[in-house]
């Protein structure tokens, strides 16, 4: 995630399981790198909004006595060497249950879109629950992705129990209208879609069926169903991740199913069917950023 002066970039180290994660941050004018250690596992950051003076930080931490596997999830706001500022309260959030990890600021910064067991709510900086959203189902377990518009959130939503369904793609009101179906139910489409990106050439969704780190390229259709897309110079067998959108292209990551170690960048053009190899040695991209945007 870039900072909002687009002088620094924030990336998560790998989760070590010892209580604590290495957050880098790197310096985008001179390349130079400092860690900041942050309590708790599997941390996932931003620098905060507007002035990009704090960040938030999502975390997992075991629950006392709960068993194995039994965690809660924590969102903090900490300052720029790792100093908790505040704690947001995520255990009940009115209807919605506990937050499950996940998170969207608004564009202000003056609310959060937390996902939760049932569904999703609004909340503001002083931790007080503005309203919960309207999602398809009261028991659906919903992540917020990524802002859709600018008025409106991507979000994956499940039934608890339901695993096997996927999750599906909704688009939402956070001023709480009803939300929309990005995809059309079909029994005989692929499942468990993740992201979607638009360009002017259309509508594209990833989906991650199994191994944890591979992922599939699908293109939205105007009848709301879904095709799979064959990357030029891409073996149909391997794994493509979409970075981002960078005005009419796709900014991909293809390697290897399960694990793969050699991973390259591409910058793919749906409208022309053309993908050209970003330069630099192979089997050191594990994450890239947009720069200035994502």
């Amino acid at each position: 995630m870039c900072s909002s002066d687009l002088k620094h970039a924030l990336f998560e180290n790998s989760w070590n399981g010892h209580g604590t994660t290495p957050m880098i941050e790197v310096d985008l004018s001179t390349g130079a790198k400092r860690t900041i250690t942050i309590r708790g596992d599997g941390v996932r950051g931003t620098y905060s909004r507007p002035s990009g003076n704090a960040m938030l930080l999502s975390s997992e931490s075991d629950t006392p006595g709960g068993g194995p596997g039994s965690y809660i999830n924590k969102l903090e706001r900490v300052d720029l060497t790792g100093n908790t500022q505040s704690t947001l309260p995520t255990d009940q959030l009115d209807g919605a249950g506990k937050y499950n990890g996940y998170f969207l600021q608004t564009p202000d910064g003056s609310q959060l879109v937390l996902g939760a067991d049932k569904g999703m709510v609004v909340m503001g900086n002083d931790g007080v629950v503005a309203r919960q959203l309207p999602m398809p189902a009261p028991s659906s377990s919903c992540k917020p992705v990524r802002w859709w518009t600018s008025s409106e959130i991507l979000a994956t939503c499940v039934a608890p129990g339901r695993v096997d369904m996927g999750m599906e793609l909704w688009q939402v009101p956070v001023a709480g209208q009803t939300p929309t179906r990005l995809i059309a139910p079909d029994t005989t489409q692929v499942i468990g879609y993740q992201n979607a990106w638009k360009v002017p050439s259309g509508t594209f969704l990833e989906n991650v069926p199994g191994c944890g780190g591979d992922g599939l390229l699908y293109r939205l259709g105007s009848d709301t169903k879904t095709t799979r897309v064959t990357v030029p110079g891409v073996d149909p067998g391997k794994t493509v991740r979409v970075v981002g959108v960078t005005g009419h292209e796709l900014l991909l990551k293809t390697s290897g199913n399960c694990g793969a170690r050699t991973k390259v960048l591409r910058i793919y053009d749906p409208a022309a069917n053309t993908a050209t190899v970003l330069p630099g040695p192979p089997g050191t991209v594990e994450r890239a950023i947009l720069y200035p945007t994502s």
